[in-house]
């Protein structure tokens, strides 16, 4: 049993009024932690709080302790609402994941993520950890409060001794008793407000509580009443139901769940949480700088830098939500306000996109010019100079054009998104003719300036390079 290693730690039964934890307490936490691999789908209804609102979530787990979180929404696709007003905010299905790179959250179909590179620590108010959004099931039923049913989920990451502190703690350091009531316990808190929490523990049904109670001025009258199954030789709630004041606060249902089975994953990546090669990561802070922006490449983060030159050499190429969102596609998650929105910034910022492409891609083709010829210190100054005149004069020519430019940007995308071929070629078309004088920036001035800087030598160096070089792969293969 996993609780044996660690219960000498603590009193095998408390005495009245102590201030230990009983033991048998902390085992009905303990026999939790044997769920250590699976997936399990379920709901929850918070009716005090959203009424008539079911949530689906769905929770998996690795060997490792790597542990996913994914929040479907209610039964009619509303992932979160406003607590004061009621007002649904967004229908985008929310993923977390914690596992040995540090802890993630991901909005399905998002081009971008959270990372925070450790959970932080309790005293650091101004960073919010994802683990504070990380339902963790196998919490729900040991504790007596339905607003915080969840809030020993991070027991899990922790032995026997730091769970009964944190239990102590979390109930303002209370004094402890243990009864035996019959073949039960009965672990009682005596609050510092006068009142009481009970825990009416079974150690037959693998120490599970089937019941919890809590009394008092601070707490108000609470219970929570467990229907308890057996999965895989390890017994959990396969409903809870709490209570406040005689009235449904929050209601816990199992709807399916496979634990600890051999063939569960040993660990998860972020690619199990939808992350694609290309999406944006944001790494918050801890303690100084974040490092500046990050990529996901597919098998780990990397930076920007690193990112566009395996792009640039062939290595990688971003994944479908990336190239969705470049040919203007929207995600199915979107409400009509909210798809508007995004078409404006769409294709407000896709002439300024098209700027920054054309500069990128004339400094590519000015530096493999510098590589393939092996042009010495001089050749290399004179051709990034004629790269910065090419681009003074390009610059110009979009500063004259940049709003018709944008404004046929946002032509093309309407065409697009009626399916109106013939407009789409004809904006198409215009497009290119406001873009030609760039265009022949490119192919009349800096191709042909920067191809008159290698001299011959370099150029049969170069040759000799290039017919070398399949030879060399083939080799090396």
């Amino acid at each position: 049993m996993p609780w044996l290693t660690a219960i000498p730690l603590l009193m095998a039964f408390a005495q009245e009024g102590t201030s230990v934890v009983p033991a048998s307490l902390v085992r009905a936490i303990e026999a939790r932690r044997a769920i250590v691999s699976g997936h399990m789908e379920w709901t929850l209804q918070r009716e005090l709080l959203f009424p008539g609102r079911i949530f689906r979530f769905e929770s998996r787990y690795a060997f490792s302790g790597d542990r996913l979180l994914k929040a479907w929404g209610d039964q009619d696709g509303w992932v979160d609402y406003n607590p004061l007003t009621q007002a649904p905010r967004h229908k985008f299905p929310l993923n977390y994941l914690v596992n040995s790179d540090g802890a993630w959250e991901h909005p399905e179909t998002s081009v971008k993520a959270t990372f925070w590179s450790t959970a932080p620590a309790a005293s650091e108010e101004s960073t919010i950890s994802v683990l504070d959004e990380l339902l963790d099931p196998r919490s729900v039923g040991l504790s007596p409060f339905g607003q915080s049913c969840f809030g020993v989920s991070k027991a899990f990451d922790a032995d026997a001794e730091r769970i009964a502190l944190e239990l102590h703690r979390a109930l303002n350091k209370p004094a402890w008793e243990e009864r035996r009531l019959g073949d039960r316990f009965e672990v009682v808190a005596k609050l510092y407000d006068g009142g009481e929490a009970h825990w009416f523990i079974d150690p037959q049904r693998g120490w599970s509580v089937e019941r919890c109670t809590a009394d008092g001025p601070g707490v108000g009258r609470t219970e929570c009443t467990l229907e308890l199954r057996e999965l895989n030789g390890v017994w959990f709630p396969q409903e809870a139901r709490y209570t406040r004041y005689g009235k449904l606060d929050v209601h816990f249902k199992v709807q399916s769940a496979e634990i600890n089975k051999p063939d569960d994953p040993d660990r998860f990546s972020a690619n199990e949480i939808g992350m694609e090669p290309g999406f944006n990561i944001a790494v918050q802070p801890r303690g100084g700088d974040a490092g500046g922006p990050r990529i996901w490449d597919g098998e780990r983060m990397v930076s920007q830098e690193d990112w566009s030159a395996a792009m640039k050499r062939g290595e990688k190429t971003p994944g479908p939500t990336m190239q969705a969102r470049r040919r203007g596609e929207h995600s199915k998650y979107m409400t009509p306000h909210q798809l508007d929105d995004w078409n404006k910034q769409h294709d407000a910022m896709h002439a300024v996109a098209t700027s920054d492409e054309i500069q990128s891609a004339w400094l590519l083709y000015t530096t493999s010019t510098c590589e393939r010829f092996a042009l010495d210190d001089g050749q290399r100054q004179k051709a990034m100079d004629i790269l910065a005149d090419c681009q003074e004069q390009a610059g110009k020519v979009m500063g004259a054009i940049r709003d018709d430019l944008m404004r046929l940007q946002i032509d093309l995308s309407a065409a697009r998104r009626k399916g109106d071929g013939e407009q789409t070629t004809d904006v198409q078309r215009r497009i290119q003719m406001k873009t030609q004088p760039i265009e022949d920036i490119y192919q009349k001035q800096l191709r042909p300036r920067l191809d008159e800087l290698p001299t011959r030598q370099q150029r049969e160096a170069a040759a000799r390079r290039a017919e070398s070089q399949p030879a060399t792969q083939g080799a090396a293969r």
